[in-house]
């Protein structure tokens, strides 16, 4: 993950920093937040790419993960690939991410499933 920058959205601050922790082990910049202002502004910083997304779908009480990345995508005109994390494992969760075309993982988050999701999809990319 050399080189790459992964944005890591989540108003958990212990999720945001064993994310920073791991995202950094695997060689790859991670940005981190934890509200909507503050996606809005790393998003709209032109030296700040965004390779992969990976949010809460809980994010925020009137915004879900899905939301966030979706808004993402819209302000950057481009389909970034993204996953859901959540706690919550109702089937209309795992429903709306399918429909999104966007993986989940529940929390805790298994780190081997989660890095070969990131892998995957960037490859597809590449």
């Amino acid at each position: 993950l050399e080189g790459r920058h992964i944005l890591c959205i989540d108003d958990d601050f212990q999720i945001l920093d064993a994310m920073d922790q791991l995202i950094a082990e695997w060689g790859a910049t991670p940005l981190l937040s934890n509200c909507v202002d503050e996606v809005m502004e790393l998003v709209e910083e032109p030296d700040t790419p965004i390779d992969f997304i990976i949010a809460d779908y809980h994010f925020a009480p009137d915004m879900t993960g899905l939301d966030v990345i979706e808004m993402i995508r819209k302000q950057l005109d481009r389909d970034i690939p993204s996953m859901i994390i959540t706690g919550n494992r109702s089937a209309s969760i795992d429903q709306l991410c399918e429909l999104a075309s966007v993986p989940i993982l529940p929390k805790p988050v298994n780190t081997s499933n989660l890095l070969s999701i990131i892998c995957h999809h960037l490859e597809k990319i590449d």
